[in-house]
């Protein structure tokens, strides 16, 4: 039987494939100093649980609000945040189980 994060919708993705497809793409490495990523809040959610080092199984906790910008550094393929202060609080806070 699948674990939780395996498990996808009808010709879609699972966390586990999602989570797989965005560390390809930032291995792939980028050639100017700034790239714009416009995605939806499933890749979002991958981004910062390996930012915050989270199994997938608690990447729902995090709410990234519609249209929020999140700031990333990238050095060596490793992710970088540059999140604000109330970023860093809400995603501490979501994640530990406070609201």
């Amino acid at each position: 039987m699948p674990s939780n994060h395996e498990y996808k919708f009808p010709d879609g993705e699972s966390q586990l494939a999602v989570s797989n497809r965005l560390q390809s793409f930032i291995n792939m490495g980028f050639s100017k100093n700034r790239t714009a990523i416009v995605t939806h809040n499933v890749v979002l959610r991958a981004l910062l649980g390996k930012v915050y080092n989270q199994p997938v199984y608690n990447w729902y906790k995090m709410n990234p609000s519609h249209l929020e910008e999140h700031h990333f550094l990238v050095f060596n393929n490793v992710l970088i945040p540059r999140f604000t202060k109330e970023q860093q609080t809400k995603y501490k806070d979501e994640l530990v189980g406070f609201r």
